[in-house]
């Protein structure tokens, strides 16, 4: 991949993960507003950790393709410290919130997680298929 492509498409990365990140917020205020998490705190820890994420997710999958493993370790590591973030803070912040609730946010963290890693998984095949002329290479 050229290093414009690269950096284009990280932009449009940045940019669809700040838009996810509004949203929520919205959706975590409707459900833990009322437990002591303020939305406003929430989306700005969301949006400080989706510009890292944004640049370490893409930084992950580019070096991957590039087989610089070292850096492979390093990204793997931010992107998920990042990813993570705004989920410690709910955790940190709620009060008194019911099992099922807490049950109802670990669930979707496991959901986001899985989905995270396919989208990851998926960007980097396609990117190799990208790279071999349409024929992946299965090193």
């Amino acid at each position: 991949m050229n290093e414009s492509r690269a950096k284009r498409a990280s932009q449009i990365w940045l940019v669809l993960v700040l838009l996810w990140a509004i949203a929520r917020a919205l959706f975590i205020n409707k459900l833990f507003g009322s437990h002591g998490v303020n939305g406003y705190i929430y989306l700005a820890v969301d949006l400080a950790a989706s510009v890292p994420y944004a640049i370490y997710s893409s930084r992950l999958v580019i070096t991957f393709i590039n087989r610089e493993f070292k850096s492979v370790y390093k990204n793997v590591l931010l992107t998920s410290l990042f990813f993570y973030i705004p989920d410690i803070y709910i955790l940190v912040t709620a009060q008194k919130v019911p099992s099922g609730l807490y049950l109802i946010l670990f669930l979707t963290i496991a959901l986001f997680s899985a989905f995270a890693i396919a989208t990851i998984a998926r960007d980097i095949r396609n990117k190799r298929r990208t790279a071999h002329g349409g024929v992946e290479n299965s090193r």
